[in-house]
């Protein structure tokens, strides 16, 4: 008998421990010992790609894990004597939208001198040019319209920025400079709300320099191109009078007025998309690339709708563009194209994509479709903004992505286009130099 039971409890111990026979004991650490994984759970194992529903998709590929908020954060200087940039760039741009332009300008400027590289120097700098403009005084204001011109001509306000460089030279009496940024800035955005604008100021300096057929030429322009022009009437009559042999005198031109810029409100206990925004960029810009794509995938996440929802969607694939991630920036930059086709990053994104394809395809032979994409985006990009300052660029590029691939004839065609249509540009003299083949 004993011998028998020693043989019946070896038996059920070897049962239990069969991984088809789990015994439950009623101790979850040892039923977690006697259960078999499962083997969709395994660590890393692939699933099949599906098409993104991005934004607000929790299971999209590549989302971290977000983190929790703090409702009352410590940032450095709250309730101390330290001047944060927060502080500084709203005290600087409160105090223009309230009419004090000579604090403004003084608060946006020490803003400018401690964080030269703070994401919002762009606009700051651009509130200073518009509040000296206010103060009449057009030789600073001529300074700092120009360094949002030339330093941030990615920022949405350099268009402007570009057309009160002219308008600024007229007003110092440098008629021919004022005439000459005119010209300049016809050609780089002809389809600015300014253009009719610029016109209209270079008739008037025309006048100015007893150029009366010049005058006439610039007023026709509005006449017969810009009807719905808000100077049409003035442009008209000042013709007119010219044509008769009259000289109408040169009024007072009152630039447009920029529309003021909303406060976003900020919510105690609660982020806003404002400040999520904030928070990526000074992430980014202090070279913290993985938190600011985490506070960007937080604001898509909550902010599906957000005004800031194509910037952040922008920089997340730009970020991953720069630390050479190419497949994921290839990616994203499609679904950013595909989400928000009227953004204003639609032209940079475009460029940037092909940009992506053509480093990615350029790694190894097994990556060659991706070169031809880049060739054809980069001539997409020449046909879609040929006035663009990066379209002569794209041509060559196009050509050197077929030179890669090997089709010389295609890549000289590219070549040869780009020497004939932008014939004084950089990238021309790069295309004769590979057509000479001395490149």
């Amino acid at each position: 008998m004993r011998s028998m039971h020693r043989v019946l409890v070896l038996a059920i111990m070897i049962l239990a421990l069969s991984p088809s026979f789990a015994l439950d004991t009623g101790n979850s650490l040892v039923n977690d010992i006697f259960a078999s994984p499962r083997v969709d759970s395994w660590p890393g194992q692939p699933t099949q790609p599906t098409p993104p529903t991005y934004p607000g998709n929790p299971n999209y590929p590549g989302n971290p894990t977000y983190p929790g908020h703090p409702s009352n954060p410590n940032y450095p200087g709250n309730g101390g004597s330290y001047d944060s940039p927060d502080r500084l760039f709203e005290s600087g741009r409160n105090a223009y939208y309230q009419g004090n332009y000579y604090g403004s300008i003084q608060t946006l400027k020490r803003f400018l001198d401690r964080y030269p590289y703070e994401y919002r120097a762009p606009e700051a700098t651009f509130i200073v040019a518009e509040a000296y403009l206010k103060s009449t005084d057009h030789a600073n204001a001529l300074h700092y319209y120009r360094l949002v011109s030339s330093k941030y001509s990615y920022y949405n306000q350099a268009e402007r920025a570009t057309y009160f460089i002219g308008y600024c030279l007229a007003k110092l009496s440098d008629y021919r400079g004022a005439l000459n940024e005119f010209r300049n800035f016809i050609a780089r955005y002809p389809f600015s709300e300014f253009v009719d604008d610029a016109w209209f100021v270079s008739g008037m300096t025309h006048e100015r320099l007893n150029d009366s057929a010049s005058a006439i030429a610039a007023y026709k322009k509005i006449v017969y191109e810009f009807t719905d022009s808000n100077y049409y009437a003035e442009a008209k009559q000042r013709l007119e009078a010219l044509q008769n042999g009259s000289t109408p005198g040169y009024p007072d031109y009152q630039p447009p007025q920029p529309q003021p810029q909303p406060i976003p409100p900020s919510y105690p206990g609660q982020l806003t998309d404002y400040e999520l925004y904030n928070r990526a960029h000074s992430q980014y810009i202090a070279g913290n690339f993985e938190n600011a794509v985490t506070y960007f995938d937080e604001l898509l996440k909550r902010f599906p709708g957000s005004t800031y929802a194509d910037d952040a969607s922008f920089w997340k694939a730009k970020i991953r563009y720069e630390q050479r991630n190419y497949l994921v920036a290839i990616r994203l930059f499609e679904d950013f194209l595909r989400y928000y086709p009227n953004s204003e990053y639609v032209v940079e994104s475009t460029y940037t994509l092909a940009f992506c394809q053509k480093d990615y395809g350029r790694i190894n032979a097994a990556n060659a479709q991706y070169l031809r994409q880049a060739a054809n985006n980069f001539a997409w990009f020449q046909q879609r903004y040929p006035t663009n300052g990066y379209a002569s660029e794209a041509l060559f590029q196009a050509g050197e992505c077929y030179e890669i691939l090997g089709d010389e004839p295609t890549s000289d065609n590219y070549y040869q286009k780009a020497v004939t249509l932008y014939p004084n540009t950089p990238a021309a003299v790069k295309a004769k130099e590979k057509l000479n083949k001395t490149w």
